[in-house]
């Protein structure tokens, strides 16, 4: 149990480490999150799901690094997984969001394939119920995503 609160509680501090832009915390925050989930037994997909958060953050604070080699190592895997579970069918919105912010990391990693991918993961969010799209974790995602655009 111990394992599992420090998992859940350094992937907060990654997250909140790279609103601020303090990406290299938020790169050793992610670091410890994934040490500390790889002592937990999958038990669940939700497990999976969140397990996942991890390496999408170390991913996008590599990215924002200039580490674009080690951002493409730690989203690849996201990718895969989510890219299944989307052709699969799930309906989870959270599993949906986790696959926009991987989609986001993508093309943070892959640069020059970043135009694909952009609108992909805005369409996602974009496709959520309305109240959903309210919540702060789809509005800073939405922007972050519609900012990078903008960049491109």
């Amino acid at each position: 149990q111990a394992s599992e609160i420090a998992a859940r509680m350094t992937v907060k501090l990654a997250r909140l480490s790279y609103l601020l832009r303090d990406y290299a915390a938020a790169e050793a925050y992610s670091r410890e999150s994934i040490a500390f989930g790889k002592q937990l037994p999958i038990r669940s997909p939700r497990d999976r799901e969140f397990a996942s958060e991890a390496p999408i953050l170390l991913a996008l604070s590599l990215a924002r690094q200039g580490h674009l080699v080690d951002a493409r190592l730690a989203i690849e895997p996201v990718l895969k997984l989510h890219g299944t579970l989307r052709a699969k069918g799930s309906d989870n919105l959270f599993q949906h969001r986790l696959m926009a912010a991987g989609l986001l990391a993508a093309a943070l990693a892959w640069p020059t394939e970043a135009q694909p991918r952009l609108p992909e993961a805005g369409a996602i969010l974009d496709g959520f119920p309305e109240e959903r799209k309210r919540r702060r974790s789809t509005r800073v995602l939405r922007e972050a995503i519609a900012q990078e655009q903008k960049r491109r």
